[in-house]
């Protein structure tokens, strides 16, 4: 039985890869960006939806 053949070789280190790694971490913080903005603006429109609801009430 020929084992030489079935041995793992180790693998060589990707540059491309790395880039790829770059690129999907930026995509990722950038998504991160747009949540974070959206939970923002989304809670800066609930106060003011608050506000005015409150300002009906009072009258």
């Amino acid at each position: 039985m020929d084992t030489l053949g079935t041995q793992l070789l180790p693998s060589k280190p990707n540059q491309d890869n790395s880039t790829f790694s770059k690129k999907k971490q930026k995509k990722i913080s950038d998504e991160s960006e747009q949540i974070f903005t959206s939970l923002t603006d989304a809670t800066t429109l609930e106060d003011k939806i608050i506000c005015f609801a409150d300002d009906i009430l009072t009258y």
